[in-house]
């Protein structure tokens, strides 16, 4: 959980420098706070240092106007919308949506 408000989306509306700054603000929280990884960094990990990391996270396509990320561990059941957060890299300026364990990042 994060102190700072996560929004998605933000972009073009009121306020929406200071709801951008919020997002890279929780998301520095989050990073300070779990071990987060994304795939290709975790793959490459010895087990034992596996077992010290929180959340792992990797790119799984997309289309038009969206990115795919899916979530393969989630230790401290970190909510949608901080994955989603996290997956990208504190944005979210156009929203997100989620089907299981697979987010949907929105890019225009």
């Amino acid at each position: 959980m994060t102190e700072n408000k996560i929004y998605s989306p933000w972009a073009f509306t009121e306020n929406e420098s200071q709801k951008q700054q919020s997002n890279i603000a929780a998301l520095k929280e989050l990073q300070e706070k779990h071990n987060i990884k994304n795939k290709w960094a975790y793959d490459k990990m010895s087990e034992q240092d596996k077992a010290s990391v929180d959340v792992v996270y990797g790119e799984a396509g997309g289309g038009y106007a969206h990115s795919l990320y899916e979530i393969y561990k989630n230790t401290p059941q970190l909510s949608t919308k901080e994955l989603a957060l996290i997956c990208d890299g504190g944005n979210l300026c156009f929203g997100h949506s989620s089907l299981g364990s697979t987010i949907k990042i929105y890019t225009d």
